[in-house]
């Protein structure tokens, strides 16, 4: 649609510039107007083409890289599930670092249980020989 259009207001262009060109010079025949009408025409029109198949040429491009560029981002859902996922680490990681704590919260209580009884026992043993 549009290239019909470039080509015919090129076309149009180059009959306005072509008609005002031999305004000064009555001198040339009808058939060599036409023929030389034609030709702008035929170049004029060329050039639109050319123009516009440069012009496709960019647009095939930055579909292709507007496609390339689709295939990395990642989707909403999928991005929702990781967020979902990682949460769900997080939390057994919290519970996990929950547990590793109480549990070296009772093997230091042992220590210290284990500790006191041997104190008490040296305490003990003292006490015997000195009486």
């Amino acid at each position: 649609m549009y290239r019909k259009k470039i080509i015919i207001l090129v076309a149009i262009a180059a009959c306005a510039f072509g008609i005002a060109a031999n305004q000064v010079n009555d001198s040339i025949s009808l058939r060599e107007y036409v023929d030389m009408r034609f030709a702008e025409m035929q170049r004029a029109t060329d050039t639109a083409y050319r123009s516009m198949a440069d012009k496709l040429v960019g647009m095939n491009e930055i579909r292709g890289s507007l496609s390339d560029a689709n295939k990395t981002f990642a989707r909403l859902d999928a991005v929702e599930k990781m967020q979902e996922d990682i949460k769900t680490l997080r939390s057994l990681s919290d519970v996990a670092q929950g547990k590793a704590s109480q549990s070296s919260l009772f093997f230091v209580g042992m220590i210290s249980i284990l500790s006191l009884a041997i104190q008490i026992s040296k305490f003990i043993a003292d006490r015997k020989k000195g009486q």
